[in-house]
């Protein structure tokens, strides 16, 4: 079937195998196309402009996502983790009157929020949105990575400037590279060491200049040379001088246009359809996906299963319509919540499930905007809740 998008207008598809998922995950069909669903889900996300601002409790100076010119509560890292306040002393009883967004919003905007959003980190106070990372200065979204400047790093050490990339160590200035050693401006390079200036070069080695190389080493500009005379053009060519450095750029740059280029960079992918899809299966409109099967229209997934519309996660199953953090289970319409199971439109909750229109909880379960229920209660408001959202016309 065909539909209309409630937002841009264009049409777009809904398919018998969209129509079994949304069944088998009891949600309702979308009203937004794709990519609108993807805009909307991104627009809840700051996270590369940060504020100088003040923590609300202890007073320090601190770095925060929020404008300190908005009406919201930030705390800084140890103030929020700490058991001077509760997120629950700000539940309310659900409204039938009023729209859920409309009660959602006034308890998001009541409820203190962590200046940055980072979880199980050391001393990476200026980086936003990170996760197991030690030493990492001005990162945005990175994951397991330490003492790393700049850029996106994933599990890598001792990198600068690197974006949507796993397993570096020692490289600047690298995309979309994958298991690096000291290499330097490099594009969709994998499994290599030494390289300078290269693009989808695999299983090289002191290379500077290069594309499309595999398994070769001391190549400049794709010949062979002897490995004397290349660390003598090496050094002649003096890249610790800007100048230099920039006029190779720029001759690297026009190299590279004379090669031709694989359609997408799928490896190791069977039945996908997008870029950037590795080691995956059964994935379609997926980007920067790896390790993840039968999702769709996801961008930056690892170790992803049976998700659509998810962005920034990794090992989640069975989720949909979320954005950021990891290790989840049947979560849906969710802002950055993790370590969950079976929690709805839910920000910055960690270790809940069964949790519906809730903020900043931790290890709490059958809680609704953020009040206590017991199970039998849960079950019994949460039907009316859906009931209710229906008839607004809302998923």
């Amino acid at each position: 079937m065909h539909q209309n998008c409630t937002n841009c207008g264009l049409q777009f598809q809904i398919t018998d195998d969209d129509i079994k998922y949304y069944t088998e995950t009891r949600v309702s069909h979308p009203t937004h196309c794709p990519n609108c669903r993807t805009q909307r889900r991104l627009a809840n996300r700051n996270e590369r402009c940060l504020y100088q601002d003040k923590c609300d409790m202890c007073e320090k100076n601190i770095v925060s996502l929020y404008s300190p010119d908005k009406d919201i509560k930030t705390y800084c890292y140890d103030c929020y983790l700490s058991d001077k306040w509760d997120p629950m002393s700000y539940g309310r009883d659900f409204d039938f009157t009023r729209p859920f967004f409309e009660q959602f919003y006034e308890l998001k905007k009541d409820i203190p929020h962590m200046n940055i959003y980072q979880l199980f980190n050391e001393n990476c106070d200026y980086s936003n949105y990170t996760g197991y990372c030690r030493n990492c200065y001005m990162c945005f979204g990175p994951y397991k990575s330490e003492d790393c400047m700049y850029g996106s790093p994933y599990e890598s050490k001792n990198c600068v400037d690197t974006y949507v990339s796993y397993g570096l160590e020692l490289c600047y200035e690298c995309i979309n590279c994958e298991k690096l050693y000291g290499c330097i401006e490099c594009q969709e390079c994998v499994g290599s060491s030494g390289l300078f200036f290269c693009y989808d070069c695999r299983s090289c080695s002191d290379c500077i200049g290069c594309v499309g190389l595999r398994n070769k080493k001391f190549h400049i500009w794709n010949k062979p040379y002897s490995q004397e005379e290349y660390e003598r053009i090496k050094s002649s060519l003096n890249l610790g001088n800007r100048t230099a450095y920039d006029t190779l750029k720029n001759q690297f740059e026009k190299f590279k246009k004379q090669f031709p280029r694989i359609y997408a960079k799928n490896p190791k992918s069977e039945n996908v359809s997008g870029n950037f899809i590795v080691e995956s299966k059964n994935c379609e409109n997926c980007f920067d996906a790896k390790s993840s099967q039968d999702c769709k229209d996801c961008a930056q997934i690892t170790y992803a299963e049976n998700c659509r519309d998810c962005n920034y996660e990794e090992e989640i199953t069975l989720c949909y319509e979320n954005i950021g953090y990891a290790f989840n289970n049947s979560i849906k319409f969710n802002n950055t919540s993790g370590h969950s199971h079976e929690v709805y439109y839910t920000e910055f909750c960690t270790n809940c499930q069964y949790c519906f229109g809730c903020a900043e909880l931790r290890k709490k379960q059958f809680c609704i905007l953020n009040k206590q229920y017991t199970e039998s209660q849960y079950k019994e408001l949460l039907p009316r809740i859906i009931e209710h959202m229906k008839q607004a016309g809302l998923p």
